[in-house]
């Protein structure tokens, strides 16, 4: 099996001449091509390449999307809302989710599960 191997290219923010944002890619750059964006003040993130507005002299102009997160799953795969603690788990009422980020159910009175709640007793 071989493996694929993708680099991000990097980029800076730019405004766009319709006022939104987008990004000025070092070198060449095609739609769905990861990018990591970097402000002259240090702030940094990752974005997808969705649409090339303008190539040349060494630089690429594009529209971005954000990038998906690797973000916690809830015991039944959906994404947990870890600053809300609350889930919909699909069409269904919110669901209160553990705190520390396990995807448990808690009830509405606690922010850990017991099992996350006995590990940080014991660490202390």
């Amino acid at each position: 099996m071989d493996t694929i191997t993708t680099t991000r290219k990097t980029a800076t923010p730019a405004k766009l001449r319709d006022g939104s944002w987008g990004a000025r890619v070092q070198g060449a750059c095609a739609p769905g091509q990861e990018i990591q964006i970097t402000t002259k003040a240090g702030k940094s993130w990752t974005a997808i390449a969705s649409k090339v507005i303008w190539s040349g002299d060494g630089a690429t102009l594009v529209t971005t999307v954000s990038a998906p997160r690797n973000e916690p799953k809830s015991v039944d795969g959906d994404t947990a809302i870890i600053g809300q603690h609350w889930s919909s788990r699909g069409n269904g009422p919110l669901e209160r989710l553990c705190a520390s980020g396990c995807g448990r159910r808690v009830g509405k009175r606690y922010a850990e599960c017991y099992s996350c709640h006995q590990e940080s007793m014991d660490a202390m």
